[in-house]
């Protein structure tokens, strides 16, 4: 698959590519296998994510059963019950996102852009850099990281990393409009240097102007524990809550648990 991607009509040309024309399997990605690689012409250490044969196939019919169970679930649950039907609906944006993690040239795009974006604003931490020229739909190539993944860092290292990780996603929810939004334990990485390091950037969405303003309203007005403003208006805003809703006696309830949570967390 590597070769058909890359356009190389022998395996022995591809690697030609490859110093000791060696690929050496590191890693099972969800969709994919990651190898690593040292590209000759450059010397540069890479990983190169490799989409599993047939998985577009396979997913597509995984997705269209998911679906069929969801319109059933949704015509028992009009028949039998007053809640709003939601599994077709989950389920298609599930498999909108499944998609577009198929999509490694879209991954690409994403990790650049994230890459450019924390750059200019000078946030500390790191986004590998994508070698372009062996990067497909189906085959994505980036810089080797040297590190471990957070969860198996000293208990120290993850507490001064904490901070960092709640600046970037604040940064990326509030002021770049988009975010990462798969940082399960194994995208998320301490290098070498004790810099954090995002990996994996096929699944991000993006968020508009409004959404950004209602959220750090929100976040200014749960830290000021100004409540009241919080539930009528935010909730609102965030689209939790109908515009219309008396949220009279939500108030006293919503404001007893938000209160319990801050003092909890300290």
């Amino acid at each position: 698959l590597l070769r058909e991607e890359l356009g190389y009509s022998t395996q022995e040309e591809l690697l030609e590519q490859f110093e000791g024309g060696l690929l050496k399997r590191v890693a099972a990605a969800s969709l994919g296998v990651v190898f690593r690689g040292t590209i000759k012409e450059s010397g540069e250490v890479v990983a190169i994510k490799i989409q599993r044969p047939d998985m577009e196939k396979r997913l597509s019919l995984d997705l269209f059963l998911l679906q069929c169970y969801g319109k059933t679930m949704d015509a028992i649950c009009d028949v039998l019950t007053e809640q709003i039907a939601y599994h077709e609906a989950c389920i298609s944006a599930f498999a909108e996102g499944s998609y577009m993690e198929l999509d490694y040239e879209h991954e690409a795009t994403n990790q650049l852009r994230f890459k450019r974006e924390f750059e200019k604003r000078r946030c500390n931490v790191f986004v590998p850099n994508v070698m372009g020229n062996f990067t497909t739909r189906r085959v994505i190539c980036t810089q080797w990281v040297d590190g471990v993944k957070l969860v198996d860092a000293p208990s120290d290292e993850i507490q001064r990393l904490i901070p960092v990780g709640v600046e970037i996603f604040l940064t990326q929810l509030l002021d770049i409009g988009a975010f990462h939004s798969d940082p399960h334990p194994a995208n998320l990485y301490v290098t070498t240097d004790g810099r954090l390091c995002l990996l994996d950037f096929g699944l991000c969405a993006e968020i508009d102007q409004k959404a950004r303003r209602a959220m750090t309203a929100a976040i200014v007005n749960l830290l000021q524990g100004d409540f009241h403003s919080l539930i009528a208006e935010d909730a609102k805003a965030l689209g939790f809550l109908p515009q219309d809703m008396d949220v009279t006696e939500l108030k006293p309830i919503l404001t007893k648990i938000l209160t319990e949570g801050l003092l909890e967390s300290g």
